[in-house]
């Protein structure tokens, strides 16, 4: 499923049709559930690489301005079906998103996403951070599939899916979680990675294995390779905007466009300072 800003995320209707097909669910035996993936979760923070935390002072705006500047994010969180309202029912249900971790499982401290600067449009800086970006989803999924999307295996009364597996699949693919598994329960991959035994017998199996161990950075100089660009870009756009907007106003058409070269400088000013403000935030200059 897909959505914009109003019909975002329609999992009431698809899990009512789940229902239709394969009720009664059986929370032991389930034959449906929902996977969602979602590369800007609303509980994590793309900019600082931690869950975001709530905002106590967003109540007690000073003025007008600070409550309208809150008033849009506000109205696009509330018109989308939330997750947690249309998955009322104990379904099996998962959620993959960005992330990236240390080998001894601790969160990085940068952002995952490479491409998160600028609102989400970072990648259109440079063809390292889309590599580093695709990589990442690769080996998240990779991860996800090899350690979480899995299903208890019960032997004695295993699950419609798992009905005559060869034992030799089982033991290549079961896993045995240490953590909160006083039980030494085993569990099976719902989707089996292939590549997954040949790892075992190279003892690569490590939840949080990576492609890509580096976190791209933009290089010393290219900033200044792409501000003529920007301002190049800008200079059309005023001259659009000067030919739409102004349509029979030439007094004030030819007053912009006499002073257009100084507004683009200063709108170039403006944009260069926000991408340099975001990459140092983000420790993504070199």
């Amino acid at each position: 499923m897909d959505g914009g800003t109003i019909n975002n995320e329609p999992y009431s209707q698809v899990v009512r049709i789940l229902e239709g097909r394969h009720a009664p669910y059986d929370p032991k035996h389930p034959l449906f559930g929902t996977l969602m993936i979602d590369p800007f979760p609303n509980f994590y923070n793309q900019d600082e690489a931690k869950p975001l935390e709530e905002d106590t002072d967003s109540m007690f705006q000073r003025t007008i301005w600070q409550v309208l500047g809150r008033a849009y994010p506000m109205f696009q969180q509330q018109v989308r079906v939330k997750r947690e309202g249309v998955l009322y029912k104990d379904y099996f249900r998962m959620l993959v998103f960005p992330l990236k971790r240390k080998p001894n499982g601790d969160l990085e401290d940068h952002p995952p996403l490479a491409s998160s600067l600028l609102g989400g449009f970072g990648g259109f800086l440079d063809r390292e951070f889309r590599t580093h970006d695709f990589f990442l989803g690769r080996d998240n999924a990779r991860n996800f599939l090899r350690g979480l999307f899995m299903l208890e295996y019960d032997a004695a009364d295993p699950h419609p899916l798992f009905k005559g597996v060869a034992p030799e699949a089982i033991e290549a693919y079961a896993r045995t979680p240490r953590e909160n598994n006083p039980e030494r329960k085993r569990y099976l991959p719902l989707i089996p990675d292939v590549a997954f035994p040949g790892d075992k017998e190279r003892g690569e199996t490590n939840p949080f294995a990576y492609t890509l161990s580096h976190f791209p950075k933009i290089k010393k100089g290219y900033l200044q390779k792409v501000e003529p660009l920007v301002k190049k870009r800008i200079k059309v756009l005023l001259r659009q905007s000067i030919q739409e907007q102004l349509q029979g106003k030439w007094w004030l058409r030819t007053l912009a466009t006499l002073f257009r070269g100084l507004l683009a400088k200063r709108a170039t000013r403006f944009v260069m300072g926000k991408i340099t403000a975001d990459l140092q935030k983000r420790g993504m200059m070199s």
